[in-house]
């Protein structure tokens, strides 16, 4: 007899996810491949995620972020993760110089990498158990490529963590991602920018200059700019082919110039791949920010595809059944936004968080109204009320989120001289997971302040007993992207914004036990959350408590 869902669950279920599994399975037996879970934090999503996977068989997990993957890692030992070039040493260079810096192959003979395992010779042990276990037969070396043997691990693994970064490589640029089962979206919400990031193009000028092109001097259409890639993208491939040349003449090898060569044939081959999305459909497309010097000529631009479905579609055919997750998903918003049927996905929706409503308290304070023509007059009174928050919770850690480094820079320069002293700040070459551990391990009342820290933050317990979001996160209209998605659908706009502001609440209550105070500083935020009201999730909106600071 089948075991039914429930009975792969990893523990003692609560009875939320009793509900939720419930839900799942009666979907599933319905003949629907695609689910949609809307639940807030707390509801143990992972859990949910794990216990799919292992009833589906095999699965492949998406994350936003490294920290996702190794809490997937560490509450579930028998699945595996994949990662980026960037996050291993490359075992070829002298230096510890990542991956990515290392040609796989050596263009003299075309033949491998020496590191370079055989795929054969990964072995798999106890396949879809508790104890599945993972090995290499060493060839001719006992070390393989770190970074190779974690991704064809992964392949043949049941159950495997990705970030959308690296499972996305593997689809559209390598297209060797392996099909299983099941294929989880977790964090969903951020799924439609993880595509944007990757079916897009960027050109910049210290760059194209190294090729021996010039940029346009200023802003032209988009015929020219794709113009000018091809341009770029034939200049790739021939400075490619002198390097191999070179190589080739050189008995003795050369480090930098195989490195360049690593990095040449990374860009072409991604530049390559859009162009071609950029023939098939052209008028997806749209110059989304073009970037002037202080001489006032062209430095960056970027092209992004204003709809993202028909991308993501070659994305979900690497999964029998496809669940998304998130907290923050509207139904119908979500659906239209990925290029999917509302129809043909089932949709289950947490209303009540497991947390009290007592321990997480947001307060909108509607200190001051701001907005690009009011951000200069309004910031002295919003620093105020900062120092005056940070005071009152002055032996406790927290968090604020800005909008841009500029209201960073104004805030620690303006509030008191003890409260600036407790500000961690982003940037300054210190990673998330750097600056996480940093606030971890203060004996001190520190406190984050980050325009990049929304979401995949999990500071939890003492980490964060306070958070300030001091601005309505609405999306940068001066992106064309975003520009011509809210006139092709302003409820999209709306919806996103206001999304952000729900994930930005949510970073320092990450437990039933756990609780902390919100302060919402901006009054456009407040006309942000009646405006989208009938979006916004019940359990968000029962925590709200309006206040004229």
């Amino acid at each position: 007899m089948k075991k039914v869902l429930l009975d792969y669950f990893p523990g003692k279920p609560r009875p939320v996810q009793k509900e939720i599994l419930g839900r799942v399975e009666s979907a599933l037996k319905s003949g629907y491949k695609k689910i949609i879970i809307q639940s807030p934090t707390g509801t143990g999503k992972s859990f949910l995620a794990a216990t799919i996977a292992r009833w589906q068989g095999s699965s492949s997990i998406l994350t936003a972020t490294t920290e996702l993957q190794d809490q997937y890692s560490k509450d579930f030992a028998y699945m595996r993760t994949v990662r980026g070039k960037t996050h291993f040493p490359c075992l070829q260079l002298d230096s510890l110089e990542s991956c990515s810096k290392g040609l796989c192959y050596d263009p003299k003979t075309e033949e491998s990498c020496s590191y370079k395992p055989h795929k054969s010779l990964v072995l798999l042990e106890r396949k879809g158990t508790l104890k599945e276990k993972i090995s290499y037969k060493p060839h001719n070396f006992s070390e393989p490529c770190h970074y190779y043997f974690q991704k064809y691990a992964g392949d043949i693994a049941s159950h495997t963590v990705y970030n959308y970064a690296e499972f996305f490589s593997s689809v559209f640029y390598t297209k060797d991602a392996p099909k299983k089962a099941s294929l989880i979206f977790d964090e969903a919400h951020a799924v439609e920018d993880k595509i944007v990031d990757f079916v897009s193009l960027e050109l910049i000028r210290s760059e194209v200059e190294k090729i021996g092109l010039q940029m346009p001097e200023s802003q032209q259409d988009l015929e020219t700019w794709i113009s000018f890639a091809k341009d770029v993208d034939g200049a790739y491939a021939k400075a490619i082919s002198e390097l191999k040349s070179i190589i080739e003449e050189n008995s003795n090898g050369n480090t930098t110039i195989s490195k360049n060569l690593a990095e040449l044939e990374g860009k072409h081959d991604r530049l390559s791949y859009v162009l071609k999305k950029m023939k098939d459909k052209k008028e997806n497309f749209v110059i989304s920010k073009a970037t002037l010097d202080k001489n006032g000529l062209m430095y960056h631009i970027s092209i992004e595809p204003i709809d993202v479905g028909s991308y993501l579609n070659d994305v979900f055919s690497f999964g029998d059944v496809i669940l998304f997750m998130s907290a923050t998903i509207d139904d119908q918003m979500f659906c239209k936004s990925i290029g999917q049927s509302k129809e043909e996905c089932a949709f289950i929706q947490v209303k009540k968080s497991p947390f009290p409503v007592q321990s997480r308290p947001i307060h909108f304070l509607n200190v001051a109204r701001l907005n690009k023509n009011l951000m200069e007059s309004a910031m002295p009174k919003i620093i105020s009320k900062i120092d005056e928050i940070m005071n009152k919770h002055g032996s406790e850690k927290g968090i604020i989120l800005t909008t841009s480094n500029k209201q960073i820079d104004d805030i620690m320069q303006g509030v008191s001289i003890s409260n600036a002293q407790r500000f961690y700040r982003t940037g300054n070459d210190l990673t998330r997971s750097e600056l996480i551990k940093l606030q971890k391990d203060s004996d001190t009342p520190t406190v984050i302040i980050s325009p990049s820290m929304y979401e995949g933050v999990d500071l939890k317990d003492e980490m964060s007993r306070f958070q300030i979001i001091v601005k309505a996160p609405y999306l940068d209209l001066s992106n064309g992207r975003i520009s011509a998605k809210l006139k092709l659908d302003p409820q999209w706009y709306t919806y996103r914004s206001v999304m952000k502001l729900v994930q930005g609440a949510g970073r320092s209550i990450r437990h039933e036990k756990d609780f902390a105070i919100t302060y919402i500083l901006d009054q456009s935020a407040t006309d942000l959350i009646k405006r989208a009201s009938n979006i916004i999730p019940q359990w968000f909106k029962e925590s709200i408590i309006e206040t004229n600071s």
